[in-house]
Order: C-alpha cells, then sequence, then structure tokens
C-alpha cells in the first residue's frame, strides 16, 4: 500500500478532468467529494463519456454503491474489465469505520510484482 496520486474533485467536469489528467502516466483515478473517496474512474470512461456530455460531473460517472458498507465485493473489476477497456488500476484502501476516509492505495502493479 502506498500514498494515492492525483485525486478527481467529484464536481470536476469529464471535459476539465480529461484536460487536467490526459498527459499523465496514471490511467486511472479516486474521485472525491467533501466526505472523501466516492469512485473510481478510468480514462477510458473519461474518454467515452467526453463523446456523449463533456460537461457532465465526474460525480454522476460513479458507481457510489461500491462504496457501500452493504457491497461486499467493492471492486472486483480490478484488472481487466469485462470489454477489456474498463481496467480499474488501483484500488483506494478505506478506513473500515468510515468507508470514504482514504488510507491508501493498492496498484495494479504492485499485486503482479507479489505474485511474480
Amino acid at each position: 500500500m502506498h500514498a494515492p496520486g492525483e485525486l478527481l474533485p467529484a464536481e470536476m467536469t469529464v471535459r476539465g478532468a480529461l484536460e487536467r489528467f490526459r498527459s499523465s502516466a496514471a490511467r486511472t483515478w479516486l474521485v472525491t467529494d467533501l466526505r472523501g473517496v466516492i469512485g473510481v474512474i478510468n480514462l477510458s470512461r473519461l474518454e467515452q463519456e467526453l463523446a456523449e456530455n463533456a460537461d457532465r460531473k465526474i460525480s454522476d460517472l460513479v458507481d457510489r454503491d461500491r462504496f457501500s458498507a452493504r457491497s461486499p465485493r467493492p471492486f472486483a473489476g480490478f484488472g481487466a474489465g469485462a470489454h477489456g477497456d474498463e481496467r480499474i488500476e488501483i484500488l483506494p484502501v478505506v478506513n473500515r469505520a468510515n468507508v470514504h476516509k482514504l488510507e491508501g492505495i493498492v496498484t495494479l502493479a504492485m499485486c503482479w510484482m507479489r505474485t511474480a
């Protein structure tokens, strides 16, 4: 586990996020609001949304149920998604008592290193 990199504000638009992060080496970002972390989004999803609604807020795109205490498998999509373009490369490590309190992240690269 290590400290997270850049965080996407939930109120940022798709266009704003892409302008800010297109040159980034990262392809997945944590989305945060005043409570803390609320979701994860990747470059592929942002690019898809750009064509549909560039002014849509990032908060509308994240699956908030994944941060619900009742969700037994919060990030089953870690790694390659069903279509291959839904890859989530980071997972938030959150506090058990407060699922929005970010403690750190685990990256897909870290998992690969552990299994090699």
